[in-house]
C-alpha cells in the first residue's frame, strides 16, 4: 500500500467517523483557496500600482528640472 493509498484510506475513515468535522475543514480549505486567490490579485495590483508611482514620480523629476531651468531662463 503505497502513501497516497494510505492517506485516501485515513480521509475516508475520518469523513465517516468524524463527518462535521470533515465537512468544517472543507469548508476552511476552501475560503482559504478564495482568500488566497484574493491576496495573489491584490499583490498584483500593489505591484501595478507601485509602478505607477514610481513612474509619476520620475514625471515630477523631470517636470521640477524643466522649470528649475525655465526660471533660470527667465531670470537672465
Amino acid at each position: 500500500m503505497g502513501m497516497l493509498d494510505m492517506l485516501t484510506e485515513k480521509v475516508q475513515q475520518e469523513q465517516e467517523s468524524l463527518p462535521a468535522t470533515y465537512t468544517i475543514l472543507q469548508s476552511m480549505n476552501h475560503e482559504h483557496k478564495i482568500t488566497r486567490s484574493y491576496v495573489i490579485e491584490n499583490g498584483v495590483k500593489l505591484d501595478r500600482l507601485e509602478e505607477r508611482v514610481t513612474k509619476i514620480e520620475d514625471d515630477v523629476t523631470i517636470l521640477k528640472a524643466d522649470v528649475h531651468e525655465l526660471k533660470q531662463d527667465v531670470s537672465t
